[in-house]
């Protein structure tokens, strides 16, 4: 199953590498009030990727370790089942 993913993963990243090469013109980012001075759209379409994978470890990372923390009412079981014995 690992490989899978990594076969998956290895080739949405070739797909959005064509895709950002074979658009390099220049534009200009704005948000609200802030705005850059034109970039190659390769570098935005592989600075968003990349800000996505971030965000999507970090998810992971955070998921992970919520589900291995002991949640208050589990301690509170223990507690009980120790102190009952």
């Amino acid at each position: 199953m690992a490989q899978v993913k990594l076969i998956l993963a290895l080739a949405l990243a070739l797909v959005i590498v064509l895709f950002a090469t074979q658009n390099p013109m220049p534009v200009e980012i704005r948000f609200l009030r802030w705005q850059t001075p034109p970039l190659p759209l390769v570098f935005v379409i592989l600075g968003s990727a990349l800000a996505g994978a971030l965000v999507a470890v970090i998810a992971g990372v955070w998921t992970r370790w919520r589900s291995r923390r002991p949640s208050a009412m589990q301690s509170v079981e223990q507690d009980r089942t120790v102190n009952d014995s």
